[in-house]
């Protein structure tokens, strides 16, 4: 009896199976004993008795040899590949601005969240250097906002044995509290908040809040001044390379200004046409590089403390807040994108 293929309705369209059977008559061509190849014209509808291969050995076909089961060839995977050109590309961007020889070491830069009764077990096993007394004290009340000094005492001679910071200190700030604004302001947590984990910890008081103002103010200007040299070494490069016909084309102007094909990108703090700020980048469409930037923003908390616009004090007040002030597009968050490209 022939073979019923399945067939499953999908609107007008039947499909078959996937365990059906080719239909027709397809040729076929088989290897012999002798190595006599033969071709004939089999009706696939019918049922035929599986043909088994023959190995070859070294004296031709034979179907006492044995079988050798070819492995198939590997795969590579293609999100693997993707994701290693992804990386080599970031690789070569940052070589030209980036010497990874003088980076500092990331595990001796690292930071360790340890309880009290550490220190206190290791002062077990430690003795004075100068008396070779065992009891010890210590003592970690000098504060620094997230750093404090501990100084391990001697008891017996009264002689200070060890006195240490837990951060370094960078210019005249402690590393510690630096990477505890940039991180507030990275992950968009106020400093209220930051205390509020901190005492749930049982940890000591952050810093003040005149402190996390100023260390602000300090990230943004390195901040600033960091993209501005990233974006002026990036238009060196890219002089460099057009100056060495490093593109198949090059352009300039008849002042003799290079040109360069740029595109442009706009994004925004937040998500649901609600944000505040918003930021323009141009791209370099033959390297990638990053040449210019344009934020605006349609907010200032300076607004929230300033005196009634009728009132008479306005004025004064705007005068001296104008300088400083970060409010410098008056429409809504879906203009700002148009505005950001004329800039």
């Amino acid at each position: 009896m022939p073979r019923v293929a399945k067939t499953f309705a999908f609107g007008r369209k039947k499909r078959r199976g996937p365990n059906a059977k080719p239909r027709g008559r397809h040729a076929t061509t088989q290897v012999c004993e002798d190595g006599v190849e033969t071709t004939e014209d089999v009706d696939m509808d019918e049922p035929t008795s599986p043909v088994q291969p023959l190995a070859m050995n070294e004296f031709g076909p034979s179907s006492s040899a044995p079988q050798i089961d070819s492995e198939p060839a590997p795969v590579e995977d293609d999100e693997e590949t993707e994701t290693q050109t992804n990386s080599s590309r970031c690789e070569q961007k940052m070589s030209a601005f980036v010497d990874h020889s003088s980076s500092p070491d990331p595990e001796a830069e690292r930071y360790y969240l340890v309880h009290s009764s550490f220190f206190l077990a290791m002062l077990d096993i430690i003795v004075c250097p100068f008396c070779f007394g065992s009891d010890l004290s210590l003592d970690a009340s000098s504060d620094i906002g997230m750093a404090c000094r501990f100084t391990v005492e001697c008891n017996t001679c009264q002689k200070p044995v060890w006195s240490k910071c837990t951060s370094p200190k960078s210019t005249r700030r402690h590393d510690i509290n630096v990477r505890a604004v940039v991180a507030s302001k990275e992950c968009g947590v106020p400093l209220s908040t930051m205390k509020t984990m901190f005492s749930i910890m049982n940890m000591p008081n952050v810093m003040h809040h005149k402190t996390f103002h100023e260390i602000g103010l300090e990230v943004r200007e390195a901040a600033i001044g960091a993209a501005e040299e990233v974006m002026s070494a990036s238009a060196r490069v890219i002089k460099e390379r057009h100056q060495s016909n490093v593109y198949a084309t090059e352009r300039s102007s008849p002042s003799g200004v290079q040109v360069v094909n740029v595109s442009y990108d706009g994004t925004w703090h937040k998500r649901g046409h609600s944000s505040h700020y918003g930021v323009g980048v141009a791209i370099d469409v033959d390297s990638g590089y990053v040449l210019d930037t344009y934020t605006v923003s349609n907010f200032c908390t300076g607004y929230t403390r300033a005196p009634d616009p009728d009132s008479s004090q306005y004025l004064s007040w705007f005068e001296r807040h104008k300088p400083l002030c970060n409010k410098n597009f008056y429409g809504s968050s879906n203009a700002m994108e148009k505005l950001e490209q004329l800039r």
